[in-house]
């Protein structure tokens, strides 16, 4: 962070901030984001100055979230993998590689949004779905190992929305739903 906050201070004494910025504006706000493994760490720094070109900076103290322990949707993910063809009795095939790694990026991205934990779960045909449900919303998003997911999200018996999305990205009205109703805060 120092260094962060010396590189600001450097900036505004090089005067490669135009003078006409400084004359119309008296502070400037900058919002840090840095994730680990483990937690998201989030800070705002405020650089004010005065007419002169004199600035102060103004670091506020981090603000820490851990991210949820998604260890046991990534265990099964791995179970789902190794199980055996047959593994239902009918026919069942494991979850197929591509599937696998599609949901391994796609329980990162929802994870570092500070999700709930999901349950996740097998089809026969070796696809795998992950699920978010509580007394009033279904959500599921399905993945066949063809490159993304399909999802689904329902209120009780009445359907909300469904669609597709790249396994790397949050599809915005997936995003709404989960950060409104599957978040902690």
């Amino acid at each position: 962070m120092l260094m962060l906050q010396e590189a600001l201070r450097r900036m505004l004494h090089s005067r490669q901030v135009p003078v006409e910025l400084l004359r119309q504006a008296y502070h400037m706000n900058l919002y840090i984001k840095q994730l680990t493994s483990e937690r998201v760490e989030s800070r705002s720094l405020t650089a004010a100055f005065s007419e002169h070109g004199d600035a102060q900076i103004f670091a506020a103290k981090p603000l820490t979230q851990f991210l949820p322990d998604y260890s046991y949707a990534v265990d099964r993910l791995k179970v789902f993998v190794e199980e055996q063809v047959n593994w239902d009795g009918y026919g069942g095939l494991p979850a197929s590689p591509q599937a696998a790694r599609e949901v391994a990026t796609f329980l990162k991205v929802v994870q570092r949004r500070l999700i709930q934990v999901p349950s996740v779960t097998m089809g026969g045909d070796g696809s795998v779905a992950i699920v978010w449900t509580d007394d009033v919303f279904y959500i599921s998003a399905d993945f066949d190992g063809n490159a993304g997911y399909s999802f689904f999200i329902s209120r009780g018996d009445e359907f909300i929305c469904d669609g597709v999305s790249p396994s790397e990205r949050l599809d915005d009205s997936l995003a709404k739903y989960l950060g409104m109703y599957f978040t902690d805060d």
